[in-house]
């Protein structure tokens, strides 16, 4: 029961899938070995299964802890990401915007750089369809009040105190406000189906990332395993021969 076992035990369930038990897993390591070389990184790795478990809030205070604590360490940025996408999964936009954009221009050289400028894409694409739900909104309310005057003109119309002219006007600026809306709702549709590609083409790249990291760390987990099994043997003959040499 050492810091070693332990580590490759939670990376071995992470690699497995099994997420809630890893959690369960972390908590113990970062309890029993809390000054282990190993536990800053299982610090980190509890806020990632935090935020993979749906546990945004959490994953948000765990990361931060571990930013705070390690502004100089290779997973900074990536703790920065998930603090991010959990402000995102929260539809904390502008929140998230302004982290997302801080990987971009602090961490060029971090692996994270593509994924955060998807999502600040993401963000920019969702702010142009509120923007564009908002001018709907506006053009449907005008359309049906030009409609309702229409309707009331038609009728004075019918009882011969309105021209032609104006109904043809009243015709017209309908047929405007109808073509806007269609135009409107068009533009919506398009961004939608860009969001959706965005978002499967992130969850994409998430997902080779994350089997990589995974593979990665697994493989200096064996190395390191593989290591101390060659000191061990090492130090075995060396024994052998000390009482070779005693004899």
């Amino acid at each position: 029961d050492t810091a070693d076992t332990n580590y490759m035990l939670i990376m071995a369930e992470i690699y497995a899938g099994d997420n809630k038990a890893a959690l369960s897993d972390c908590d113990d390591f970062l309890n029993s070995f809390s000054k282990s070389l190993y536990t800053q990184r299982i610090l980190y790795t509890k806020g990632k299964l935090l935020y993979s478990l749906g546990e945004y809030e959490k994953a948000i205070v765990t990361l931060s802890d571990f930013c705070h604590k390690n502004e100089g360490h290779e997973l900074y940025p990536s703790a920065l990401f998930y603090i991010a996408e959990s402000l995102y999964a929260g539809y904390k936009f502008d929140q998230a915007e302004d982290i997302y954009e801080r990987i971009v221009t602090q961490f060029p050289a971090s692996e994270k750089v593509s994924a955060a400028q998807y999502r600040l894409e993401s963000i920019a694409q969702r702010s142009r369809e509120e923007k564009l739900l908002y001018l709907l909104k506006q053009t449907g309310e005008e359309y049906l009040a030009a409609k309702e005057d229409y309707e009331k003109q038609l009728k004075l119309y019918n009882s011969d105190s309105i021209t032609r002219e104006k109904l043809v006007d009243y015709q017209q600026k309908n047929k405007e406000l109808e073509e806007q809306i269609a135009d409107l709702e068009r533009q919506i549709s398009e961004l939608k189906i860009l969001q959706a590609q965005s978002e499967a083409e992130l969850a994409q790249k998430q997902a080779e990332e994350e089997q990589r990291i995974k593979d990665k760390e697994m493989a200096a987990v064996m190395e390191n395993k593989q290591k101390e099994e060659e000191i061990k043997r090492l130090k075995q003959k060396a024994q052998i021969v000390q009482q070779l040499i005693d004899e």
